[in-house]
Order: C-alpha cells, then structure tokens, then sequence
C-alpha cells in the first residue's frame, strides 16, 4: 500500500530550469513535500527533489518521479 502526504514547504527563490541530478541550496518557492513510502520528496511544478544532508547541511537533488 503507498502512502501518499502533502504538505505546504516554505521556500526561497532559485531558478526555474532545474537538471536531473543536480543539486540545489534551496528548493524553489511554493514547493509540496510528499511523503511516499516512508521517503520525503518535494514536488514543484513538474519537479521532484529529494533532500540530502551534508557537511554543508540540507541539500536538494533532482530526481525521477517515485
């Protein structure tokens, strides 16, 4: 059984074309968290994020729709 959850993220801003498999600092504004399958993604648009912690702290990295 899949699980899904939304929540409202609040975000700073950061650009609108976003690379599969890149990093970003910040996730862009009006981002959803979405909880599937025990795992946090962030959706924006057609965007999906996963957080990723760091030396640096949280980081976000663009990955295929779970």
């Amino acid at each position: 059984t899949t699980r899904t959850t939304t929540t409202p993220v609040t975000t700073s801003a950061a650009p609108a074309v976003y690379a599969m498999g890149a990093s970003y600092a910040a996730l862009p504004a009006g981002a959803m968290a979405i909880h599937k399958n025990g795992t946090t993604y962030y959706l924006s648009g057609n965007t999906w994020f996963q957080p990723a912690f760091g030396a640096n702290g949280v980081h976000y990295t663009v990955v295929s729709a779970p």
